[in-house]
C-alpha cells in the first residue's frame, strides 16, 4: 500500500503536466494571401514564461511602407479584410511589433498582457494603408 501511496502523487503531477502542455501546445499554420502573396508558416509557442511567434525560413511577403505583425480576433481574414482595401477594424486586432524582415526565419516575443486566447489568427498588416497582406489561422 505504501507503494500505491508513493505512486499516487505522480499521477496528479502527470495530469498537471498534461494540462500545462495543453496550454503550451504550439498553434501553427500556413500563411494565406489576402491583398498580396504571403507564404511560409507561423508558429506560436511558449518558451519558459514567454510567448513566442516564429515565422519559418520559407516566410516571404512583398515589402510595404509600414508592415507589422498583428493578432486578430477572426480566424479567417480573407473574409474580414475584404477587397478593395483589405482593412481591419482597430477593435479586432493588437499590434505585436514591426515586421523585422520581408523574408526568412524570424522571432517575436509577444507582450505579456496579450490575451492570446482572444485571437484566432496572426497577420502581416500594413499600418499606413490598413491593408492585410496575409494571415495564418491559429487553431
Amino acid at each position: 500500500e505504501s507503494n500505491v501511496a508513493s505512486n499516487a502523487p505522480a499521477t496528479p503531477a502527470t495530469t498537471v503536466d498534461k494540462d500545462t502542455s495543453k496550454d503550451q501546445v504550439s498553434r501553427s499554420g500556413k500563411f494565406v494571401s489576402v491583398a498580396f502573396p504571403v507564404s511560409g508558416q507561423a508558429k506560436l509557442s511558449i518558451e519558459g514564461d514567454k510567448n513566442i511567434l516564429e515565422l519559418d525560413e520559407n516566410f516571404k511577403t512583398p515589402s510595404g511602407p509600414d508592415l507589422r505583425i498583428v493578432f486578430h480576433k477572426a480566424p479567417d481574414l480573407s473574409s474580414v479584410a475584404a477587397p478593395p482595401n483589405f482593412g481591419i477594424d482597430e477593435a479586432d486586432y493588437v499590434v505585436i511589433e514591426k515586421l523585422k524582415s520581408n523574408s526568412g526565419k524570424q522571432r517575436y516575443e509577444i507582450p505579456k498582457d496579450t490575451k492570446l486566447k482572444n485571437f484566432k489568427s496572426v497577420a502581416v498588416w500594413c499600418a499606413k494603408m490598413n491593408k492585410t497582406y496575409g494571415f495564418v489561422t491559429l487553431p
